[in-house]
């Protein structure tokens, strides 16, 4: 693509010097300009873009999925990823290679998988290059500048999600194979258009239908060309030939994906097209919403809008950018027609078909998103730029004195980067309300990671939202901890699987409906807050968080699992949390009390009555536990040598407030290094009912 580049027509004018720029040169531009963007974009996300709070999805689905493989690789070696592909193939190849990688290059922060988006930029650049070839360099950088004003860019960059990768890659195959006469184009270009299409594929498999559809229009767009417009005659056979070379590493390259990961694929299309829950991912509008949705609707601002306002600047409700596309399309069409070359003619209503197809295919589509339309968007961005090529040239060719059509594209960028396009606002790193969303989420994840009742602790959340299982994951992933988040199957509003989740996890994340911090349009939303009486209702639950959103007043809770160790945090003289130890006949879970003493500490800002109830193993004879509270002593407890747990159970009462428990031991272990003296397999504290 960046291949050194001649311009023979140029050479052949005496007043205009060849355009011969060096390949190392524009790599090493492109490369820099690349970076400088991308970094640019992620210091605004951190401000006040997706990286103002933790992340969110998708993007943190493949965060999660790429460093879950680099801790596989790190933990056992490149056989037990790839064994880890072929059991748990990834959605989306791409954005978890990415993350793969950008993790293990830049360490394991949150804006590392952002800045592999670079890869975007560096191919939104390098194929800018490729197209403006036989160009100045000044031109080229003035359409880089271009370029970098679009919301569709920077967007780029915010996002971690493989839907820009594939439709970048797809249309440098599509202009490749449109570009110039296909048939006597050599069979590298024709081989590498079909490359691009693959990839395309393979970054994201679940497009494979409309990227067959497109790739196979265009052959088709591009075959009529060389007849109608070229008139240049090819037998059948070189005809084939030619769609083979480009049909074929589209269909061989994603290949190995699909033979490994092909029922998940369809699984995915099923659920969001075909399924019983395919309205939940369906957008409900009117035949125009949906026809302007990519144009002048949500999904048209987000990629071609910019900072001035475009309801208040006529004419209205036009993204700018988009008004500069037209401006640039328009002119260059106005050239062809005045022309009336035929091969050009041809050509431009075969891009104008393919353009259109790309557009009808985004809005027939009820399943809108901003990310679902970047097919047409980057078609239409990169078509202009082609576009620009065929009038800057035509305007060298002819050695016009004054070069009208550079200096009013001059103008139209500084219009563009006036109207710079920064990513949808996500608000600023230091407002109330996104210190208190942060201040929720790491706080869930916190209080289960420092609770020491559970190893290896199973959480269930009945319904995604801000915090969900990837979030969960993830944050364990970055710390070196072991949690087993998981949600609902499906998205079922029965109340059946939830409840019987509760008898098998240790605990449950679930919020307030209406609060604002889970998605709400899903079924098993209808149901959290019965699900939140349940929890309440159960004598095995006790809750043990409380996360509010100040917008709404409502939020999260955090219902711990009661089990063999609650009510308490340990202090000193407390083993750490064992087991199990099956070939030992133990309990699924024990901790050793070190002697001299043992102490821990409970909170409990009710105050009244309590009891603590024991179950632990001694093996010294004439062992004596003394158990006090802040010193003062509750209860002496003798106990025989045996390799039984016995029951203790003591009442007390405690003010509201903080409060330490001592466990003294009169006998230990004095040869051992550890100074063990009994092993529990229970302590639990809870309020008296």
């Amino acid at each position: 693509m960046l291949r050194r580049q001649h311009s023979a027509p140029l050479r052949s004018l005496g007043n205009r010097r060849p355009v011969d720029q060096r390949l190392s040169l524009r790599i090493g531009l492109i490369v820099i300009l690349a970076a400088a963007y991308t970094a640019l974009v992620i210091h605004y996300s951190i401000r006040r873009g997706r990286l103002i709070s933790f992340p969110t999805y998708d993007d943190v689905s493949y965060m999660t999925d790429g460093l879950k493989r680099l801790l596989t690789f790190y933990a056992t070696g490149p056989k037990a990823v790839y064994d880890m592909y072929l059991q748990v193939p990834p959605h989306a190849p791409y954005s978890t290679i990415v993350a793969f990688f950008s993790f293990a290059i830049f360490g394991v922060h949150d804006w590392a998988p952002y800045a592999g988006n670079v890869l975007l930029i560096l191919g939104y650049f390098g194929f800018a290059d490729y197209l403006l070839r036989g160009l100045p360099l000044w031109q080229k950088l003035v359409v880089f500048a271009f370029l970098a004003s679009f919301p569709l860019l920077t967007w780029s960059v915010q996002e971690f999600r493989p839907d820009h990768a594939a439709a970048l890659l797809l249309v440098m195959g599509l202009i490749m194979i449109l570009k110039q006469p296909w048939i006597t184009s050599s069979w590298r270009h024709q081989i590498m258009a079909g490359v691009w299409c693959g990839l395309s594929i393979a970054g994201k498999p679940q497009t494979f239908p409309s990227v067959g559809l497109l790739l196979g229009m265009t052959l088709v767009l591009a075959t009529l060309s060389d007849c109608l417009g070229y008139r240049l005659r090819a037998s059948p056979r070189r005809i084939a030939e030619s769609w083979a070379r480009c049909v074929l590493p589209a269909i061989f390259i994603p290949l190995p994906h699909f033979l490994v990961a092909w029922r998940e694929i369809w699984a995915y299309i099923e659920m969001n097209v075909f399924g019983a829950y395919r309205d939940v991912w369906q957008t409900k509008g009117t035949l125009m919403f949906h026809l302007l949705y990519y144009l002048v609707g949500p999904g048209g601002q987000s990629a071609f809008g910019g900072t001035i306002n475009p309801t208040n600047w006529p004419p209205r409700g036009i993204p700018s950018h988009l008004i500069l596309l037209a401006i640039i399309l328009g002119a260059a069409v106005i050239r062809i027609f005045w022309r009336r070359r035929r091969s050009e003619m041809v050509q431009t209503a075969c891009f104008a078909i393919l353009i259109f197809t790309a557009y009808a295919i985004s809005a027939e589509l009820k399943n809108k998103s901003y990310f679902f339309g970047l097919g047409f968007q980057t078609l239409l961005v990169l078509v202009s730029v082609l576009a620009l090529r065929g009038l800057f040239l035509g305007e060298r060719l002819k050695a016009r004195p004054f070069p009208f059509a550079a200096v009013a594209f001059v103008f139209l960028t500084c219009v563009g980067v006036v109207a710079w396009g920064w990513p949808p606002e996500n608000g600023d790193f230091g407002a109330d309300w996104v210190r208190n969303r942060n201040e929720i989420a790491y706080g869930v994840y916190r209080d289960i990671r420092d609770n020491p009742d559970y190893t290896d602790p199973v959480v269930f959340i009945p319904a995604p939202g801000d915090v969900n299982r990837d979030l969960i994951n993830y944050l364990a992933m970055k710390e070196g901890r072991s949690i087993v988040p998981y949600e609902p199957p499906d998205l079922s509003s029965n109340l059946d699987y939830p409840v019987a989740q509760f008898d098998t996890v240790n605990f449950v994340i679930i919020a307030d409906q209406g609060c604002g911090l889970i998605a709400d349009f899903f079924p098993q939303y209808t149901i959290q807050d019965k699900l939140i009486k349940i929890l309440q209702s159960r004598r095995d639950y006790a809750q043990v968080g409380r996360y509010l959103f100040h917008k709404t007043g409502l939020g999260y809770y955090l219902f711990e699992h009661i089990g063999a160790f609650y009510g308490w945090r340990p202090t000193s003289g407390m083993g750490f949390l064992e087991g199990p130890y099956p070939q030992n006949v133990l309990p699924p879970y024990v901790r050793w009390g070190y002697g001299p003493s043992s102490t821990i500490s409970m909170n409990d800002q009710s105050g009244g009555r309590f009891n603590l109830s024991l179950k632990a193993r001694n093996i010294f004879p004439d062992q004596v536990m003394t158990i006090k509270l802040d010193g003062r002593v509750l209860r002496e407890v003798p106990m025989e040598a045996s390799q039984e747990f016995k029951s203790f159970e003591i009442s007390f009462d405690a003010s509201p407030g903080a409060h330490t428990i001592e466990i003294d031991y009169s006998k230990w272990e004095q040869v051992m290094p550890r100074p063990t003296a009994v092993l529990f397999s229970s302590i639990v504290i809870r309020a008296a009912r």
